[in-house]
């Protein structure tokens, strides 16, 4: 674990589960075969190429800063 002196932390080979709570929080994930569960209210931006499921949404993305919501 790294802390930056911007108050980012970093986890490099990261293997496991993350829970992350607070307000204006802001997550970035990198690397293959990436599962994320998010709740609350808010954004999410991807970027690579894959599949997503919000809810009542599922599809597939291929492109960069496809951006969707979590209502």
């Amino acid at each position: 674990m790294c802390v930056n002196p911007d108050g980012w932390v970093q986890y490099i080979g990261y293997n496991g589960t993350a829970v992350i709570t607070g307000r204006s929080v802001s997550v970035v994930l990198a690397g293959a075969k990436i599962r994320l569960v998010a709740t609350g209210i808010g954004r999410f931006v991807l970027k690579g190429r894959g599949v997503y499921k919000t809810g009542h949404l599922t599809g597939n993305w291929w492109q960069d800063d496809h951006e969707m919501e979590i209502q």
